[in-house]
């Protein structure tokens, strides 16, 4: 994310409203404790990445799985969502994802 920081905002929904998370500069945070946004855009896990133009269009919604389990440090730059970042700050159609990379993942978001 850091070599799009100039190009794009970037933003944590947090469920939790009890704690604070500690981000780089330009990664802001929404307190999101009632889930509506994870319920306006049907985000049923997490982590979960979401790339929405400023017209309100998503160009993606996926997850960072790379099909043996969630990406680590050295190959999140091949996560789908980072792929996808690439293709929309070059002005390209979204990419063909394999099920697995949109497909819901990880943790089940608390029922609200």
């Amino acid at each position: 994310m850091k070599n799009y920081q100039e190009d794009f905002d970037f933003y944590i929904i947090d469920q939790d409203s009890n704690h604070t998370i500690d981000l780089p500069h330009y990664i802001k945070t929404i307190k999101d404790p009632q889930g509506e946004l994870f319920n306006y855009f049907r985000v049923m896990s997490t982590p979960h990445a979401m790339l929405i133009e400023t017209d309100g269009t998503v160009f993606f919604s996926g997850n960072y799985n790379n099909k043996n389990g969630l990406c680590g440090p050295t190959d999140i730059q091949w996560s789908a969502p980072a792929i996808a970042l690439k293709f929309l700050y070059n002005q390209s159609d979204p990419p063909i994802f394999p099920a697995y990379q949109l497909l819901p993942t990880g943790c089940e978001l608390s029922k609200l």
